[in-house]
């Protein structure tokens, strides 16, 4: 069988491109210096977009299969953490994005349901420390 080395170094060098993708991703979600949960939905939403735009791409036709099979993936695990309250609330306690990241990539009505649902965990939490009959009232205040 004749082999065309020209085509698989091709191959090869646009798949390690992609991969560049992939690790910038994963030093995204951690760091040495401190928490990173805050870029995990960033992390995942920037990968998606990158391998969904050059699926499309008749550069990388040869890759189109993988590269919707991975966005696919990357969905997946994406629907799993953006209904979590650790994600939502890590970015909006980060002093530097707040909200910054929702009002910038999500519509209106999901970054109206992420102040909804920010407003409720407050409200229940609230509530809960202020019902608790244990807790002196004089401590209560001080919280």
């Amino acid at each position: 069988m004749p082999i065309r080395w020209s085509s698989t170094y091709g191959m090869l060098h646009r798949a390690d491109l992609l991969k560049e993708h992939a690790d910038r991703a994963q030093q995204a979600f951690s760091s040495d210096e401190g928490p990173s949960l805050h870029s995990g939905l960033p992390a995942l939403e920037a990968l998606h977009k990158a391998w969904s735009s050059r699926a499309k791409k008749a550069k990388y036709f040869h890759f189109w299969t993988a590269l919707d099979d991975a966005a696919a993936k990357i969905a997946e695990y994406y629907d799993k953490t953006a209904t979590l309250d650790a994600f939502i609330f890590s970015m909006l306690l980060h002093p530097e994005m707040k909200m910054r990241h929702f009002t910038k990539h999500w519509p209106e009505d999901l970054q109206g349901e992420v102040r909804k649902a920010a407003e409720e965990v407050f409200k229940q939490r609230y509530e809960k420390l202020n019902s608790d009959p244990a807790i002196p009232v004089h401590a209560k205040k001080n919280r």
